[in-house]
């Protein structure tokens, strides 16, 4: 009788296990068979996350900038995350079974246009010129993070020192903002 009950027990445990099997299966081949794959990278190495149509929250990937996600139709908000805390987000509609590569520029493409070395030296301040010159981040009139480089503490010669020395330096001040504290650039375009 003993040995019936372990045979019946071993039975049921295979058969559970059988079952529970399948149901992952059919689990499986559901997600793959309504569901999307967003392919998402940023500029940079930035935190991504997805809010979705419920509101909650999930890192994506590893903080890389970049990860894939398995998601229902639906819309959602990509937050990217740069290591200043500043937040561009873009809102993506995603149908059934339409996989979508999304690329995030960030405001940390000022590294891209000046280079990961003169960043490193910011701020930089030069006595002599007298001019500082430093990297601003804020938010503009849409709520997305922007980053300019800011020539502070100059007079007329300072200012045109600290454009020599980003020339020096690499830099084409023209292809960039360059804000000023206390003069309108000549070099922005005009509205």
């Amino acid at each position: 009788m003993l040995l019936w009950i372990k045979i019946n027990l071993l039975y049921v445990s295979i058969g559970f296990i059988a079952l529970f099997s399948v149901l992952i299966v059919i689990y499986s081949i559901y997600i793959k068979e309504n569901t999307s794959v967003l392919y998402i990278k940023t500029s940079h190495d930035n935190s991504l996350y997805i809010t979705t149509p419920n509101h909650t929250s999930q890192l994506i990937g590893n903080g890389s900038g970049s990860g894939k996600i398995r998601v229902f139709s639906g819309k959602y908000q990509i937050t990217s995350v740069s290591d200043t805390n500043c937040e561009t987000y873009k809102t993506i509609n995603v149908g059934k079974k339409e996989n979508k590569n999304l690329t995030i520029h960030t405001a940390d493409t000022l590294k891209t246009v000046v280079g990961e070395d003169i960043l490193k030296q910011l701020p930089y301040t030069d006595t002599s010129g007298p001019f500082t010159v430093d990297i601003d981040y804020s938010k503009n009139s849409d709520n997305n993070c922007t980053s300019n480089l800011v020539i502070t503490d100059s007079s007329p010669q300072g200012r045109m020192n600290a454009l020599h020395w980003l020339r020096q330096n690499g830099v084409d001040p023209t292809n960039i903002a360059v804000e000023f504290d206390d003069f309108t650039n000549p070099l922005q375009k005009g509205d």
